[in-house]
């Protein structure tokens, strides 16, 4: 599985292009990686431009659509290159127009939410050919989305009990195919967790319980590769 997991970092080094999960009909990035043109970007600041939504064409979008080309970034996966992922995914945010957009609708975290419930946990390690290679990744990236301050700040506490059954779900998902979801790909899952933990309200939580959602989301920060105690990360995911 640590294989799989840096071949992928090294592939995106490489600008190898990112297959979406549906087929974007209103709107596609005119520039990707593995093209010529990509490849003439002598700057990431020529990059970050080149995939910015024309506001005559952002402001047409509906937030589904938004939704579903935000999850198509070409840079979708910048946020591993640094330690500090939840950094990482603030920086694309800021950077990125349709990021930003979205994080201003008033429905933009629940179409996050509802493209993260059909997104697939594969059973098995995709071929580097097949349409599937990235969706590991991609889900990755979801969840990292959503765990972010300007998107899951919208949720009141109905929506962030339902977003913890779907949270709850896929991690119970990934540990049936460990062999494909090691903790480098379960992690953000774990945060995800935590954040929603740490924002139920008075009462419905144990001392216990906040604490170590709390103390899992400073970890996640200071060192994001630590192991973590497994009685912890298990009553996150007990708890939701």
């Amino acid at each position: 599985m640590k294989n799989y997991f840096y071949a992928v970092i090294s592939l995106l080094f490489l600008s190898f292009s990112i297959t979406a999960q549906e087929k974007i009909a209103v709107w596609d990035y005119p520039v990707k990686p593995g093209t010529e043109q990509w490849k003439a970007f002598t700057t990431y600041q020529e990059k970050v431009d080149a995939c910015q939504i024309p506001e005559d064409v952002l402001s047409k979008l509906s937030t589904k659509e938004l939704a579903e080309i935000c999850m198509d970034y070409p840079l979708a996966f910048d946020f591993l290159a640094i330690d500090n992922a939840r950094l990482g995914m603030r920086l694309t945010i800021t950077q990125f127009n349709g990021l930003t957009e979205l994080s201003k609708r008033e429905e933009g975290t629940i179409e996050l939410i509802r493209i993260y419930r059909k997104y697939p946990v594969l059973e098995k390690l995709p071929e580097p050919s097949s349409a599937d290679y990235f969706a590991p990744l991609l889900l990755h990236y979801c969840e990292l989305i959503i765990s972010d301050s300007a998107f899951i700040d919208q949720l009141n506490n109905d929506q962030l009990m339902e977003l913890g059954k779907v949270v709850k779900s896929k991690f119970d998902a990934k540990v049936k195919h460990q062999d494909v979801y090691s903790y480098h790909l379960t992690r953000h899952t774990f945060l995800l967790g935590a954040i929603l933990l740490s924002k139920r309200e008075e009462g419905q939580l144990t001392a216990r319980q906040r604490d170590v959602a709390k103390d899992y989301m400073e970890s996640f920060v200071k060192s994001p590769w630590d192991d973590i105690s497994i009685s912890d990360l298990s009553l996150i995911i007990s708890s939701l």
